[in-house]
């Protein structure tokens, strides 16, 4: 197991995940051998072919984890983190149900059940699952913020807008939510709100790159438009008097 995990590593930070396996083929046998063991191993072996891209080699070593610890919610939530990637969606949802089941009180779960139905458009199955989230842990901010992304993803840019505020109010010192809300304010053409969102957070957290990046650029484009714009209102209707 050493040597197989050894090789991948090795091999992928000079740049070449696959080329591992020809490197290693006997430590590959040797790493195979060890799923035989404990839960820890098999998860790492199939953490390893997932490095790899091999996607439905790793599927088949969580979901035989998945059988013989059907208690161990890490093999659980891997294995439909797996079945995703390898585009096998409602196995994908069976997994994470499967696993609710199961583990009804781990956030985690719902939230990346959640995350699911959000990247397969079911805004509506996705907010209800971020709801109950948010009811069960009103103290985690990360439940709110997908709340509201739901409503941003699915182009009800209000509502979302409002989400994004309660978020705000209830996290102050959360910095995502200030960004998100900047975002969804310029989004909205309302450009010296979202100046002056951004300039609090900048006088708040002096130096951030997450706030410093992008919205500097895009606000000072929005500003721009609203400036030509309400040049042509003007030209428009000076032209109309005549």
């Amino acid at each position: 197991m050493a040597d197989f995990l050894s090789a991948c590593r090795s091999s992928s930070r000079i740049g070449i995940p696959h080329q591992s396996m020809g490197i290693s083929g006997r430590a590959m046998e040797a790493g195979e051998r060890a799923v035989s063991g404990s839960a820890a191993r098999t998860y790492r072996i199939g953490n390893a072919l997932v490095e790899l891209e091999r996607y439905e080699e790793a599927e088949n070593v969580f979901q035989d984890a998945a059988n013989r610890w059907p208690d161990n919610e890490q093999v659980l939530l891997r294995l439909a983190n797996v079945t995703y990637q390898s585009l096998h969606w409602p196995e994908a949802l069976a997994s994470l149900e499967n696993a609710l089941t199961r583990f009804p009180d781990s956030s985690n779960l719902w939230l990346k059940y959640g995350d699911l139905l959000l990247d397969l458009y079911e805004f509506e199955k996705a907010e209800r699952v971020f709801l109950t989230a948010m009811e069960n842990w009103p103290d985690y901010p990360t439940t709110y913020e997908k709340y509201a992304r739901v409503a941003q993803r699915s182009g009800c840019h209000i509502e979302a807008l409002k989400r994004w505020k309660a978020c705000v109010e209830k996290f102050p010192d959360r910095i995502p939510c200030h960004i998100n809300y900047g975002y969804e304010i310029n989004g909205l053409w309302r450009f010296e709100e979202a100046a002056s969102i951004f300039s609090e957070a900048l006088i708040k957290w002096p130096g951030n790159k997450q706030i410093l990046a992008r919205p500097c650029q895009r606000l000072s484009v929005g500003a721009e438009l609203e400036k030509k714009y309400s040049h042509m209102e003007t030209l428009h209707s000076s032209r109309t008097e005549l």
